[in-house]
């Protein structure tokens, strides 16, 4: 009975927070507790079962697919079930997998992800295959912990410099920098030559390529000079304020944007140097263009030589799967040369992590120079540090990088300004009562019991007792996907909720009081209240004025109602790419600006901090009012037209007849609009995800994906828990009087 409960609390736990939470399912449990072997659960199958999963990001389906027939083919009776993940959300799949115990059995993690992984106890040991073919592989070290080597390098990436050699030898420069004072002398020849070309392209506005380039430059210096645990003491390092000095001097004559842009821009001739990855060489074969360019090695600090970026993808085992030998045989077959050699062919831009793997033959001098520049930069390539506190300190370095770039800031000050966030990080250890499995359960069948005692009571107390009776499905509905999750996720506030230790500790108020403290969080509020201000009264106004459109257009309205419709039944994805590509640098949005002599923002609309969020604005108005035009529409055309005929046989004015027969007739619906809309407005976040990150600097963070932050980089599912609620809090606050007053009006 005892082992039927536990999987019932496990299951009800982690859906009431996939609803609460929006995101996923934490489990906050004591350390002790055990997994119970699950018929449905695939990390707990018998072993006579040889299906292997394995979860890959690298890989083109295909090419993953035809790997796992050729092992299939050589191992008789074990099939492999692959499945894709996508970059933008593969990270939080394997989060909540591993939190609910369904994680598979192989699977691929970033470099970076390794330590975080490795701190929950999710991963095997793998030290029998790495003494069988660990020698030959290149960038062990994030693969090593404490207790030995728990995952594989399978691909790899580092960063080098590329430049083009046509414009730096149109200003007398005969060979890529290899100092960072030979940079700058190219810089100011260059820019006495082209001055207004950018001389070099530098990462920036994203959350992870800002720190890989900054590092890059310190690492030149010393390649130890981040400790293995992350802290303040870092930011005293010499090796990263020389870096950091280097961008503040380099700074008049950067491209600052996001990689992608600054890829576009080098293959367009529009920058002379940029530091990109081993993608770029084959984006500019395809592109058909015939470049002249060079790949080099990160210009060294003085007295410094090349210790470039090192990351990569990892082959790791479940610490929990039924098929350890056969997995680990999986994981050997991938690492073989011959497996690697047929992954390079089938895509190139991939870097393998095994020594000696043949180039595809099908690369271009060109391209194969760049490659075998970044093979020999991985010899020597430096790592971030083993510290599970890396994924939530990574954006605090980004932003050294973006507060020199974009804002101006100095070396001393972007330096100083990213302590407070780096102190943060270091305080949160927990500390306190352990919060076991039990004690939450109790307290949500309380709540659940005290909650549905009282709606049950104020149903019964009426005098239509059938009627009462017939709500009692509903009120079933309402507890299990709205009552209890809300009350799980209030308790779970109270807790510094680890999901991937699976541990809880009982924490009182120290969450909100931490939120009240926090001035990204108090700064995130403000930019949410700006976001709804800006976006709901245009919105509404413009599906107004759009409603009254579609009605003059009588017979091409329906035409335009199917073509005003069209945004907002589109996935939030497509239409927040679109919008990224016409306020890109250079985009249509600029080009339009340009031709009526209006400034432009600097670099770019999504990197200028002030300009951020209006293009996020633009898209939130744009896929909306459509939809809310067809309501307004309808509202409209129930007005019985002898009324309309009547006024205007009065002789009654525009204005008089909007505000005395229009006016009554969609008031209703307005009210519905504008709690509709500024509730969405208060949740905006797939958008922020697509086009910002939440940059540059904070300048697009909101509420909610500042939750997103704490729950899916920090794994503080107790933090983020606690800013759930508050949202909740807020919303009900704002919902309950518009919805009274609705009530009213109809």
């Amino acid at each position: 009975m005892e082992h039927v409960q536990g999987r019932f609390a496990f299951r009800l736990r982690s859906g009431a927070l996939l609803v609460a939470l929006l995101f996923g399912a934490a489990r906050p449990s004591s350390a002790g507790e055990v997994a119970l072997p699950s018929p449905d659960n695939p990390t707990q199958r018998s072993r006579e079962t040889s299906e292997i999963r394995f979860w890959q990001l690298s890989l083109r389906p295909p090419v993953a697919e035809a790997l796992a027939r050729e092992f299939e083919k050589r191992n008789p009776g074990t099939r492999i079930s692959v499945e894709t993940l996508s970059w933008e959300n593969g990270f939080e799949k394997l989060v909540l997998a591993i939190a609910s115990h369904r994680e598979p059995d192989v699977f691929e993690l970033g470099s970076t992800w390794i330590p975080s992984m490795r701190s929950s106890l999710a991963l095997a040991p793998l030290d029998a295959l790495d003494a069988r073919v660990g020698g030959e592989l290149l960038l062990r070290e994030p693969g090593r912990g404490a207790a030995g080597t728990d995952a594989m390098p399978w691909l790899l990436g580092t960063r080098v410099l590329f430049v083009n050699r046509a414009l730096l030898r149109s200003a007398g420069i005969a060979h890529p920098p290899r100092t960072t004072e030979e940079l700058f002398q190219a810089c100011g020849a260059l820019r006495r030559k082209h001055p207004s070309m950018p001389c070099i392209g530098l990462a920036a506005a994203d959350p992870y390529a800002p720190w890989q380039h900054l590092f890059s430059f310190a690492w030149t210096a010393d390649p130890g000079f981040i400790g293995p645990t992350v802290g303040v003491e870092d930011l005293r390092a010499g090796a990263l304020l020389q870096a950091a000095r280097v961008y503040e001097r380099l700074r008049p004559v950067v491209r600052a944007d996001r990689p992608a842009a600054l890829d576009r821009d080098f293959l367009e001739g529009r920058v002379a140097m940029v530091i990109s990855g081993a993608w770029l060489p084959l984006v500019i074969r395809d592109s058909g263009q015939q470049l002249d360019y060079e790949a080099a090695a990160i210009p060294a600090l003085p007295g410094g030589r090349s210790h470039a970026f090192g990351g990569g993808e990892y082959l790791v085992l479940s610490r929990r799967t039924a098929l350890r030998t056969e997995s680990e045989r999986f994981i050997e077959f991938l690492l073989e040369r011959e497996t690697l050699e047929r992954v390079t062919r089938e895509q190139p831009g991939l870097l393998p992590a095994r020594r000696g793997v043949a180039a595809p033959p099908s690369l271009d001098p060109r391209t194969l120079a760049a490659r075998q520049v970044m093979q020999r930069e991985l010899e020597t390539a430096a790592t971030p540090p083993p510290d599970p506190n890396w994924a939530a300190a990574e954006q605090t370095f980004s932003a050294i990088a973006d507060r020199i770039l974009l804002r101006g800031s100095t070396a001393e000050e972007a330096l100083a300004a990213a302590q407070a966030p780096l102190r943060r990080i270091e305080r949160r250890t927990a500390s306190g009562r352990r919060l076991s499995t039990r004690n939450i359960l109790v307290f949500l069948e309380l709540g659940a019991a005290v909650l549905l005692a009282v709606m049950a009571g104020g149903m019964y107390a009426r005098r239509d007792r059938l009627h009462a009776a017939a709500r009692v499905p509903w009120l079933a509905f309402f507890a299990a996907l709205y009552a209890i999750p809300a009350l799980y996720l209030v308790i779970v506030s109270f807790a510094s909720t680890d999901l991937l230790a699976m541990d809880a500790t009982y924490a009182g108020l120290r969450n909100y009081r931490e939120l009240a403290l926090d001035p990204a969080f108090l700064r995130a509020i403000v930019i949410t209240l700006l976001f709804v201000i800006a976006s709901v009264p245009a919105t509404l106004a413009l599906a107004l004025v759009t409603a009254y459109g579609v009605r003059a257009l009588s017979r091409v309205g329906r035409v335009c109602e199917a073509l005003v419709y069209l945004p907002p039944i589109l996935p939030v994805v497509v239409t927040a790419t679109i919008v990224a590509a016409l306020f890109a640098g250079g985009g249509l949005v600029d080009s339009l600006l340009a031709a009526v002599s209006l400034p432009v923002p600097e670099p770019s609309w999504l990197v200028n901090e002030r300009a951020a969020l209006a293009a996020v604005v633009v898209h939130a108005v744009w896929t909306s009012f459509g939809y809310y035009a067809l309501l307004f529409a309808a509202a409209l055309a129930a007005i019985p037209p002898n009324v309309r005929e009547a006024a205007l046989l009065d002789g009654a004015r525009p204005w008089l007849r909007f505000r005395s027969i229009d006016w009554p007739a969609i008031r209703p619906v307005v009210l519905l609009v504008l709690l509709l809309h500024t509730v969405r407005s208060l949740q905006v976040f797939p958008e922020i995800v697509v086009m910002t990150s939440g940059g540059p600097l904070g300048a697009t963070t909101t509420v909610v994906y500042y939750l997103y932050e704490e729950a899916f980089r920090r794994f503080d599912f107790g933090r983020a828990a606690a800013v759930a609620t508050l949202l909740m809090v807020a919303i009900g606050l704002l919902s309950i009087p518009m919805l009274m007053r609705a009530r009213k009006e109809v």
